[in-house]
């Protein structure tokens, strides 16, 4: 039988996690790197993928794909 302190400390860390999470979901644009993506690299033709910004456009499949289909 497992001690009441390792399961308040479990709970407690279980909530703290599933906070983090919800909050994350609710405050992060869902598709924000995706249309960077597109706005820099596609929409302009200037399709650099190894010399993309940090923040959205290093995802060179999803550049690609996206080149493809616009």
């Amino acid at each position: 039988m497992r001690h009441p302190r390792e399961r308040l400390l479990f709970t407690i860390g279980a909530a703290v996690v599933f906070l983090y999470i919800f909050l994350r979901a609710l405050l992060v644009p869902i598709i924000h790197d995706e249309a960077r993506t597109f706005q820099v690299f596609v929409a302009t033709g200037d399709f650099l993928p190894f010399h993309a910004a940090w923040d959205a456009g290093n995802h060179v499949l999803a550049t690609v794909l996206a080149q493809v289909s616009y």
